[in-house]
């Protein structure tokens, strides 16, 4: 009806109970700054009870959309490219995981970067429901997903975590080692003398 509107998308993985207040504060903020009409949607990526659409408190009600992925049938969004990383998410979305992941791989509509960015979302969303779905995918598409910049952000980072780490026991192990040497070694000497 040609009314100007802000679409505030919010994705929430965990809901947790103070969100809907800062919903209100990003959408009062855009109100105040545009002084256009402000409608609130929210993606919520793990199954709660929290997000119901609505806050009310004794001062004030507050209305949101709220996509909820676990109460969507993934058969629906089949023809969805879009949507695909998320399908692991909703009803049934490990059973069409492999069919999807057929879908990307092959269509030729698509460019490989759009096919690597949307195989390695996939795998990261099929993650939070299952762990061994995701490795599945990692292992049967690594070669398309290592063309994502998303995949190669993750792997240094996890890179770097894992070198930190490692650095930090082989220090641990050299500073015991090097304290029992020590030890050993005073123990020698103070016993020779």
């Amino acid at each position: 009806n040609n009314e100007k509107a802000i679409i505030l998308i919010e994705i929430q993985t965990d809901f947790d109970r103070d969100f809907p207040l800062r919903l209100i504060e990003y959408s009062v903020r855009f109100m105040l700054k545009y002084h256009i009409k402000v409608i609130p949607f929210v993606l919520v990526l793990r199954k709660t009870n929290l997000a119901t659409g609505i806050y009310e408190n004794d001062i004030l009600t507050f209305r949101y959309s709220a996509f909820r992925f676990w109460e969507k049938e993934s058969r629906d969004y089949l023809d969805e490219i879009s949507i695909y990383p998320f399908l692991p998410l909703m009803k049934d979305g490990e059973d069409v995981l492999e069919e999807i992941e057929r879908k990307i791989t092959y269509n030729t509509d698509i460019s490989r970067e759009e096919k690597s960015d949307l195989l390695t979302s996939m795998a990261i969303f099929a993650g939070f429901k299952n762990r061994d779905l995701a490795i599945q995918l990692i292992k049967r598409r690594r070669d398309i997903m290592m063309e994502s910049p998303t995949y190669e952000i993750l792997r240094e980072e996890f890179g770097k975590e894992a070198l930190q780490e490692g650095m930090q026991k082989g220090l641990q192990q050299g500073l015991q080692q090097g304290l029992q040497q020590g030890l050993q070694q005073g123990l020698q000497q103070g016993l020779q003398q």
